[in-house]
C-alpha cells in the first residue's frame, strides 16, 4: 500500500520527534528485545524497507543512533507498516484516493455523471490546488462544498468517519436512569432532550413566569 520511496511521514508519526525522546529504562519493567515480538510475523521485505528509510533518515540528518535503540524503532515501525497495510488494504484504499489527491484522479466507477463532472472541474482548478497545499484536507473539502456539493459530501464521508459510539451510549445511559420500573410508561422524548442537552436551563426565569398560588 505504501510506496518504497515515501518518507516516514507516511506512517503518520515524526521519526525525528521519536528520536529526540530519551526513553528511561527500569530493570523491573524493561523487557528484553527478544520478547518484543509482534503478534503476527512481519514480512522481511517490510522490515528491510523500514531499515533502509531509517538509515537514510539518520544519514540525511547527520544523526548517530545505538544499534539497540535503532532495532527498537525498526521493530515498531515495521509493525505499524504491517498493520496499516493489513487494516487498510490497497483494494479498499484505491477507490477513495481521489479524496487525498483530487488533482490527479481516476474517476471512481461508483460516481454518477454529475459527480464525475465536478471531480474533473476540481482537478483542473489551479486555485484550488494552491489552497489544498496551504490547508488541511478537511478544511479544503468543507470550503469546496458550496461550489462542488456532491463530491464534497462524498469526500467528507471519508474524511470524517463515525469514529465513536460515545454519544449513543450516553443517550442510552440517560434513558435507563429516567425510565425506571417506577416510571415505565413515561414518554422519554422531552425528558431526553433536557437530559442530553448541553444548554443550561434558566430555572430562575422559568420560575418567574409561573406562580405557585395564583391570586383570587
Amino acid at each position: 500500500m505504501i510506496p518504497c520511496d515515501s518518507g516516514f511521514s507516511t506512517f503518520g508519526i515524526s521519526y525525528g520527534s521519536v528520536l529526540s525522546v530519551e526513553r528511561k529504562k527500569h530493570p523491573a519493567t524493561e523487557k528484553p528485545s527478544s520478547q518484543a515480538e509482534p503478534t503476527e510475523a512481519v514480512p522481511p521485505c517490510r522490515t528491510a524497507i523500514v531499515e533502509i528509510r531509517a538509515d537514510q533518515f539518520l544519514q540525511d540528518n547527520e544523526m548517530a543512533l545505538k544499534d539497540e535503540l535503532r532495532a527498537v524503532f525498526v521493530l515498531y515501525l515495521s509493525q505499524l507498516y504491517f498493520y496499516l497495510d493489513k487494516y487498510f488494504p490497497e483494494d479498499e484504499v484505491e477507490p477513495i484516493k481521489w479524496v487525498r489527491d483530487p488533482f490527479n484522479p481516476q474517476i471512481p466507477q461508483y460516481f454518477n455523471n454529475e459527480e464525475a463532472e465536478q471531480l474533473i472541474d476540481v482537478s483542473g482548478n489551479s486555485a484550488l490546488k494552491v489552497k489544498l497545499q496551504s490547508q488541511s484536507l478537511l478544511k479544503f473539502w468543507c470550503k469546496t462544498g458550496d461550489e462542488y456539493p456532491m463530491i464534497s459530501k462524498r469526500a467528507l464521508h471519508v474524511v470524517i468517519p463515525f469514529a465513536t459510539s460515545y454519544l449513543c451510549e450516553a443517550d442510552f445511559s440517560a434513558a435507563a436512569v429516567i425510565k425506571s420500573k417506577y416510571r415505565a410508561k413515561i414518554n422519554l422524548e422531552k425528558e431526553m432532550c433536557v437530559a442530553i442537552s448541553k444548554i443550561t436551563p434558566r430555572f430562575q426565569e422559568l420560575c418567574k413566569e409561573k406562580q405557585a398560588r395564583p391570586s383570587h
